[in-house]
C-alpha cells in the first residue's frame, strides 16, 4: 500500500509505504482463537476418551498459533516513509515512530530496480547515493513495487529540475 502526501511548509513531497494488511490486531485475534477453539475441542475429546496427554498440547497449539499471528501483524506493520525534499532523500522505518532513518542528497541519489523474468519474484528496488544502496519497497508485491518505482521515478527527476 503506497501513500502519497504533499507537506506545504517545506514543500516535500511524503511517501508511505506499507504491507497490506487483510485484518487488524483484533480479526487475527478472532481467528487465531477460532482455530484454537477446535483444535482444544479435539483435545477434549481425545482426552474424555482416555487420550489425556492430547490435551496440553492442545493447549500449546493455540499458544504458538496466537504467537505466530502476533508476529505476523507486527511484521505487517512497519512502515517505510520516503520524503523527497529540496535537497535530499529520507528514508525511515519503523512501526510507531521512526526506528532508523537514511538521507541522502537528492544531487547523487539514483533509483535502481532489477525485476527477475520470474513471475513469483518482487524485484529488487533500492535507492543508491555514494556507494550506498538503501532497498525500499521490501514489504510490496511485484505490480505495487513497479508503480512505486515509477512513482519514484517521477518525482526524483521533478525535484532535480
Amino acid at each position: 500500500m503506497i501513500e502519497s502526501h504533499y507537506r506545504q511548509e517545506d514543500q516535500a513531497r511524503v511517501l508511505v509505504v506499507q504491507a497490506n494488511q487483510s485484518l487488524n490486531w483484533r480479526g487475527n485475534v478472532i481467528v487465531a482463537c477460532l482455530l484454537g477453539s477446535v483444535s482444544f475441542l479435539l483435545g477434549l475429546v481425545l482426552a474424555v476418551q482416555g487420550f489425556w496427554l492430547v490435551l496440553p498440547f492442545a493447549g500449546l497449539e493455540m499458544l504458538a498459533l496466537l504467537h505466530t499471528f502476533y508476529l505476523v501483524s507486527r511484521r505487517l506493520s512497519r512502515r517505510e516513509v520516503i520524503t523527497i525534499g529540496r535537497e535530499d532523500i529520507r528514508v525511515d522505518w519503523g512501526r510507531i515512530g521512526p526506528e532508523s532513518s537514511v538521507a541522502v542528497k537528492l544531487y547523487w541519489a539514483r533509483l535502481h530496480y532489477s525485476l527477475p523474468d520470474s513471475p513469483f519474484e518482487t524485484g529488487d528496488l533500492s535507492l543508491a547515493c555514494q556507494g550506498r544502496s538503501i532497498p525500499l519497497g521490501r514489504a510490496l508485491g511485484r505490480a505495487e513495487k513497479q508503480r512505486l518505482y515509477r512513482l519514484l521515478s517521477a518525482l526524483i527527476r521533478r525535484a532535480k529540475r
